[in-house]
């Protein structure tokens, strides 16, 4: 409080407003200009001002004190009263006291007088006497007793000075924010007030609303006084928040916003006007203000014009944040636990201050900007070292750290090492790289262990390698050679090496292996133990470079086999491992249920091998759908910023996905989202998988300008020692094949079937790089060469993997003679449409109008040229498209025969109709179910009719649907 009140305490009775001036006044009273906005809700306050005037116009010196908050009016007010004063014949006399003159003896006395209005004798007399008495306090400093014998003659000449001025009018002499007055100025002050009892004088004061253990600069018998009087300012009520939101924005601006921004200012009006102006600013929607850098600006105005004690309370609560307990908050400040529980309950009131530290993030950001950053600094490392020693999670603790930048201890090595462990579950892989380069930083300035400063790094490239792959090669020298001196063990060998295939550097990988390998578990036999970690290496061998793999088999055992057998089949790992045997031995469905298994139970994380292998391995034996499914979901859990590589992974591989479906537009724009998230750099190795996949999309497309744009990015070498080399090769054949260069074709199809036989992958359905290399052959001119081939890959595919047998059928049906091919293709198609892939379905269905066109059947020839077309175009294939009997238009009006049969059509229902339009668009049983949201069964016995009513087999179903029927959108339609 800012006086003591009691029962003698003399506050006079505040009547209604009124203007409180003598008739002879009249006419100044007149131009009297009405309270500004901030007035609002003052009215008793400004009559009872404007009573005080009235009363020092009669030479009844007043004395009036106006006391409240900061940013509540007070200057505001005393302004209004006395401009209105001014305006009614009075001279005012004003001034603003500071911190930054607080200590400049009889500051505050200079700003009174020194105006130009009183350039008068004994004014200049008056001033001269006050720079001497400012000099002579200058000189003695702190010993104020020195200037004792001179005070009474220069506060003699004061009073005579100020006397006479109020023999000519009525005085207001205001001083705004006393409690920052000198103390010389604030004892003549009151010196004058004593002396000057039956004067026509009013002087008013404004203080600040002060905090406990802080006592007002005014004596507190001054309210006793019968010339006193005492204005205490309290918050604006919701009506007067309403009529200044009426002002400034409008009636129904005001009906909506005024119960929100009164309770975030709390009846504050220069927070209400903070908020309007943020309001204004930023076009907020009606009855949500948000408060912004207005407001954050103005609660750091009330903040600093509040005292030093307030300021800092402030301060360590913009600092402490969510940990601004009252204990710390007294350790932080120096102040007993009481008073800073005091405090907080005060701001807390006044709903600024909640369990997370200040309330709205504009307030905190505008108090924490406003330290000195050496004082912000030096706040942020007590505030680190006392949570540490409370025991506060890790990551509470790292932010205090990073903010404190230098000097250093050892213990902030493991708590930010700790905190970036949390920040990574939590997928802020940002915070996690912040911190543990400063954990690196300080390790490497203490000299600690090279162990520690290894087993750091590490963690760093694991943190880095998920926002940039390219980001880590800094670091792998460092744990290179930790690695060759024994101090890189578990989970950090296993990331160095990771890192070391993923770039290509296969030959320092295999040394780090066979070290951890031979000192940790003994052999390959690993009979000693379960090694997690060499399993995880192993398995990163297997699937990147199957050679490196077998190489250190055979040199620990010669009668190794060159496959991995696992241990432990609780491992993610191990059962990716366990997945690729499986493949190995051909067993589909064990493949599909261990890779599901794997997609099932795994998340994104650090371990990524797996799921890519499983991903892969579901695309392997054609189970393309699930692949599509599973490829999705994990795109959806890896959309946070910190996951880039992951996202570039899984859109690649999504690419490849579409590939198979024949979907040409989505495998462009995956396989160019995925090259476009990542440097060339950062991609490593893998750069091959959406390369291939883009490349391959604009060959079918025809476009072969960019396809060989993309061929020229550069590759490392060491990607052909990868499958992912396998993937890039077979997409450059197709590439040299449409554009004339058979032979290059044949050397690229060529390679890709030697390395696919030596390790062990020759699967057709992975990449049929027989099939490719009799279609290089057929263009050459080989035909026996591309039979014997294709034969022999019709001997190797599964029955059930039925887009490699339908590919295979395709080139078989080439080197047939004419009359067999139309057999071939039918069973081609089948195995296509099964499939599920269109764009080798409009192969085929091209091939057969081909041929039915070289044994003259016209019709069928333009009804199949029609079906391949109109695939073609869906695929996004326009080489195709283009290249389909170009002088047979795809809108071609239907014959008599065929007019009869689109009658025919008319008699399936509309169920029916939707079934054949889909089957006649070349989609599968499967895919009609799905779409249709129908059982596969009741798609089949649709079909059955169908076939029955129209007396055509699946094949002929384009040729008797019109082309609405056949172009028939039935994504969201209802059910069958």
């Amino acid at each position: 409080m800012l006086f003591r009140d009691g029962p003698e305490t003399r506050e006079r009775q505040i009547r209604p407003p009124h203007i409180g001036i003598s008739a002879g006044d009249q006419r100044s009273h007149k131009r009297r200009q009405e309270p500004a906005a901030t007035l609002v809700d003052r009215e008793r306050e400004v009559s009872a001002l404007e009573e005080l005037f009235l009363d020092a116009q009669h030479s009844r010196s007043r004395i009036a004190v106006i006391y409240g908050e900061a940013g509540s009016g007070k200057t505001a007010l005393l302004h209004a009263v006395a401009h209105n004063a001014a305006n009614a014949g009075a001279l005012w006399l004003n001034a603003t006291a500071s911190p930054a003159e607080q200590a400049i003896p009889l500051a505050v006395f200079d700003q009174i007088f020194r105006r130009p209005e009183l350039d008068t004798e004994q004014v200049r007399n008056a001033i001269a006497v006050l720079d001497e008495l400012a000099s002579g306090a200058e000189r003695a400093g702190t010993r104020r007793e020195g200037i004792s014998a001179s005070l009474a003659p220069a506060l003699r000449e004061l009073w005579s000075l100020l006397h006479g001025l109020t023999r000519e009018q009525t005085v207001i002499v205001s001083v705004d924010d006393v409690h920052y007055a000198d103390e010389y100025s604030l004892k003549f002050l009151l010196y004058l007030v004593g002396r000057l009892r039956s004067a026509p004088l009013l002087m008013i004061f404004t203080e600040r609303l002060h905090v406990p253990q802080f006592e007002s600069v005014l004596p507190a018998d001054l309210p006793e006084q019968p010339c006193a009087h005492v204005v205490r300012l309290k918050p604006l009520s919701v009506c007067g928040v309403k009529r200044l939101l009426h002002e400034r924005l409008g009636p129904r601006a005001a009906r909506d916003l005024v119960v929100p921004i009164h309770q975030l200012s709390a009846g504050c009006p220069t927070l209400v006007q903070a908020l309007v102006e943020d309001a204004c600013g930023h076009g907020q929607a009606p009855g949500h203000p948000v408060p912004g850098a207005a407001f954050g600006q103005a609660v750091l105005r009330c903040v600093e014009r509040s005292g030093g004690l307030v300021k800092s309370l402030a301060r360590a609560v913009a600092i402490l944040g969510e940990s601004a307990s009252p204990s710390l908050l007294g350790k932080v400040i120096d102040v007993d636990t009481e008073f800073a529980a005091h405090a907080l309950a005060v701001f807390s009131d006044k709903g600024t201050v909640d369990e997370r530290g200040f309330r709205q993030a504009a307030v905190r950001s505008a108090i924490i900007d406003s330290i000195p950053p050496k004082e912000r600094m030096a706040m942020h490392r007590r505030v680190a070292e006392l949570l540490h020693d409370e025991g506060a999670e890790a990551s509470l603790v790292a932010r205090h750290i990073i903010a404190a930048g230098s000097p250093h201890e050892r213990w902030m090595i493991s708590t930010l090492k700790d905190a970036s462990e949390e920040a990574l579950a939590e997928g802020d892989v940002g915070q996690a790289v912040c911190y543990l380069r400063l954990a690196h930083q300080i390790c490497a300035g203490m000299s600690c262990d090279p162990a520690d400063r290894a087993a750091l790094t590490s963690l760093l490239v694991r943190a880095e390698w998920r926002c940039d792959p390219a980001a880590t090669l800094r670091h792998l020298p460092l744990l290179e050679s930790a690695a060759r001196e024994g101090r890189l063990e578990g989970r950090h060998a296993v990331m160095l090496l990771t890192q070391l295939l993923w770039h290509g550097r296969i030959h320092t990988a295999v040394d780090v292996l066979e070290g951890i390998l031979h000192r940790f578990y003994g052999s390959m036999t690993f009979e000693k133990a379960t090694p997690s970690a060499a399993d995880t290496c192993l398995l990163w061998l297997l699937g990147l470079y199957p050679d490196y793999l077998r190489g250190i088999a055979s040199r620990d055992r010669d009668d190794v086999a060159p496959t991995f057998e696992p241990l432990a089949v609780t491992s993610q790992f191990q059962e990716a491992a366990v997945l690729c045997r499986e493949m190995a031995e051909h067993n589909d469905e064990n493949v599909v249920e261990s890779a599901e298994r794997i997609l099932q139970n795994g998340r994104p994380n650090d371990k990524v091998a797996p799921l890519v292998t499983a991903l892969m391995c579901l695309i392997c034996v054609e189970r393309i759908d699930a692949a599509a499914k599973w490829c999705d979901s994990l795109l959806r859990e890896v959309t946070e910023p910190g996951a880039a590589t992951w996202q570039a992974v899984f859109t690649a591989l999504r690419g490849i996905i579409d590939l198979r479906r024949g979907d040409l537009v989505d495998t462009q724009r995956h396989a160019d989202a995925a090259l476009g998230s990542m440097s060339h750099k950062s991609w490593g190795v893998g750069i091959g998988v959406p390369l291939a996949a883009s490349v391959s999309a604009c060959v079918a497309r025809g476009d072969l300008v960019k396809a060989e744009e993309l061929l020229k990015t550069p590759v490392p070498e060491e990607m052909f020692l990868t499958p992912v080399g396998l993937l890039y090769l077979h997409a450059r054949g197709h590439y040299h094949l449409e554009s004339g260069r058979a032979h290059a074709a044949l050397s690229d199809f060529r390679l890709c079937g030697k390395l696919m036989v030596r390790w062990d992958m020759d699967l057709p359905s992975f990449v049929p790089w027989r099939v490719d290399t009799a279609q290089a052959c057929l263009r050459a001119g080989d035909e026996v060469t591309a039979k014997r081939i294709v034969e022999e890959q019709l001997e190797l595919v599964s029955p059930d993997h039925h887009r490699a047998r339908g590919l295979t059928l395709r080139v078989l049906a080439a080197v047939n003679p004419v009359r067999a091919r139309p057999r071939i293709l039918r069973e081609a198609l089948g195995e296509l449409q099964l499939a599920g892939d269109r764009l080798e379905s409009a192969r085929v269905l091209a091939d057969s109008s081909r041929v039915q066109h070289l044994l003259g059947n016209l019709d069928r020839a333009r009804k199949f040229a029609k079906r391949a077309r109109l695939l073609a175009e869906q695929c996004g294939a326009d080489s195709l498209s283009r290249s389909i009997l170009p002088d047979v238009p795809a809108s071609m009006p239907a014959t008599v025969a065929d007019g009869a049969m689109v009658a025919k059509a008319g008699e399936l229902s509309e169920a029916e109709r939707r079934v054949a339009s889909l089957a006649a668009a070349g989609h599968t049983n499967v895919e009609i179910a799905r779409r249709l949201y129908v059982t596969v069964s009741t798609v089949e016995q649709h079909l059955t009719r169908v076939y029955r009513k129209l007396a055509v087999d699946r094949s002929e179903l384009p040729s008797v649907l019109p082309p609405c029927h056949t172009d028939l959108t039935v994504e969201g339609s209802a059910a069958v």
